[in-house]
């Protein structure tokens, strides 16, 4: 890579423009810029697997060599040398280019373009940058933006005296920087209180939403199936399920022949034909057209249908038992407060109003006073052995493992406490604690398992001793590695090892391990 190619220092990279009134060069040191920019290079050849011009960055030995020259070369470069040239400026010339004037806050700027897009908002119109193909040059800006900024009006943020272009950027400005509040309805900012904004948007008499005056018909049309009455002199604007008792009940007798004769619209429009259907309802069962009012009343004179003693509608025979089903199920009297409650929401009836409690093990509510007694009478709950609470049988087990911590036993699947759960295997299952460790097992397991600590013995260790013998094994308190038998008879309990070594012994028989089937390990069957 040659050192042209290293002062160009990768001209689409740029630091990010300064907002302060300052240049460049009396806020950043060119040693530093430098220094920074072979930073991003290194980025940059990185990202692009460009490995040759990043390791000729990376052999850089002195940087301040390098700042040099790229000092020497902008002081070289004449004060009129253009920032672009259809191409973006490079960062060595930007640090001697000549300062402009921004026209809106009177500031010197080397970057003018990037002080107006950060600083003013100021966005490059895509019709005068057809011409140009790079859209971050400095001098386009510089040309062009005079001209392109007095064909459009611009408006004043009072806050902090900055131009903006236009009405709709301003409320964006305001809510970005000055904290100001947008309005989800109509996109102004308000300072503060949010509240009273919306109450002056109209609000929706069917879901409250509040809206704009010119989308409110649009909305009850599209969103609850609103449609306006075909009466030319009616105006209203109502749901499909009032629509029909409005046209029956508004528009009937002497208003049936209004949309005929007005002068408005002709008989024959499709309005006037509409209202005239919609006037008269068509019965179900014989096709004639009736008023709407009075087809309750045919349907059930002519067709012998039947009326809900709930909602007094009409219907066949078939049609009202799977109505009184679904719209009307059965209901039951509360025995408390005498209310009519549906039979499925009885029970949370009871229990969110009257305080019952829902039973864990059936469907049921049982008030307070009633609950030792249906566990008892329908559940055959007894109490528990630990702390007295009322439970089935089946769940006795879980109860105990759960709250009590009580484990198995391995050999006969019986529930007991942790605590007694070694004297339980000693007793009633004989085993034994190994002499010489701490495993604790049958005592077949046991003797086969001593065999790994005397792995010569001399006798069989499943020999149980003749009768008469008394031996029992004794734990030492001064070497408890290891872990002999001697007879009880003995005025004193020596271990082996300890009297070979001149220590007198002073172990204590231990009960916790029965004796019986075990001999005594001499001092020759020690490893």
């Amino acid at each position: 890579m040659s050192s042209a190619a290293l002062l160009k220092l990768d001209r689409n990279l740029r630091p990010p423009p300064s907002c302060a009134q300052k240049s460049l060069v009396d806020t950043i040191s060119r040693a530093d810029f430098i220094d920074r920019r072979i930073d991003h290079m290194r980025a940059h050849y990185a990202s692009k697997n460009d490995h040759e011009s990043l390791l000729a960055v990376n052999t850089l030995a002195n940087r301040d060599d390098v700042a040099n020259k790229v000092q020497e070369h902008a002081l070289r470069l004449p004060e009129d040398e253009p920032c672009c040239d259809r191409d973006p400026p490079s960062p060595a010339p930007a640090l001697a280019a000549p300062q402009h004037v921004c026209h809106l806050c009177t500031s010197s700027q080397a970057r003018l373009g990037e002080h107006l897009t950060w600083v003013h908002e100021l966005q490059r119109c895509s019709a005068c940058c057809l011409d140009c193909l790079q859209m971050d040059c400095a001098r386009h800006d510089k040309e062009h933006m005079w001209e392109h900024l007095a064909t459009h009006g611009r408006v004043h943020c009072a806050d902090c005296d900055v131009s903006i272009l236009t009405s709709s950027p301003l409320s964006s400005h305001r809510v970005r920087r000055h904290g100001w509040v947008q309005c989800p309805v109509c996109d102004d900012a308000v300072p503060t209180r949010l509240d009273r904004h919306l109450q002056t948007h109209p609000a929706c008499e069917v879901c409250g939403e509040r809206l704009r005056d010119d989308n409110y018909l649009y909305h009850t049309a599209t969103e609850h199936d609103y449609r306006q009455c075909p009466v030319p002199t009616c105006e209203a604007m109502l749901p499909t399920t009032a629509f029909h008792r409005h046209i029956a009940t508004s528009h009937s007798g002497a208003q049936a022949a209004e949309p005929a004769s007005s002068s408005t619209r002709s008989p024959s429009s499709p309005c006037t034909e509409e209202y005239r259907k919609l006037l008269h309802a068509e019965c179900s069962e014989c096709g004639r057209r009736i008023l709407d009012g009075g087809l309750d009343e045919h349907l059930c004179q002519a067709h012998e249908w039947l009326q809900c003693p709930w909602c007094e509608k009409p219907h066949s025979e078939d049609s009202l038992r799977t109505h009184m089903q679904v719209s009307h199920p059965p209901r039951e009297q509360c025995r408390i407060c005498r209310a009519n409650i549906d039979v499925d929401g009885l029970n949370h009836h009871m229990v969110v109003c009257h305080q019952w409690h829902k039973c864990l093990y059936c469907d049921g509510v049982i008030s307070p006073d009633e609950v030792d007694q249906h566990l008892t009478n329908e559940h055959h709950a007894t109490p528990c052995q630990e702390c007295n609470e009322l439970l089935p049988e089946s769940n006795h087990r879980h109860h105990l493992e759960l709250e009590h911590s009580y484990v198995e036993c391995c050999e006969c699947n019986r529930l007991l406490p942790d605590s007694k759960r070694r004297t339980h295997l000693s007793q009633e299952h004989h085993y034994v604690e190994c002499c010489f460790c701490d495993h604790f097992d049958a005592r077949d397991r046991v003797q086969e398992h001593i065999l790994k600590h005397v792995p010569n013995a001399s006798q069989p260790l499943t020999r149980r001793p003749p009768k008469g013998r008394r031996d029992m094994p004794l734990k030492c308190q001064q070497c408890r590695e290891h872990k002999v038998k001697v007879r009880n008879s003995a005025p004193l309990e020596q271990c082996e090892r300890c009297a070979e070594d001149g220590e007198v012994c002073s172990a204590k028989t231990s009960k916790e391990w029965g004796g019986w089937g075990q001999r005594r390990i001499r001092k020759r069957d020690m490893p």
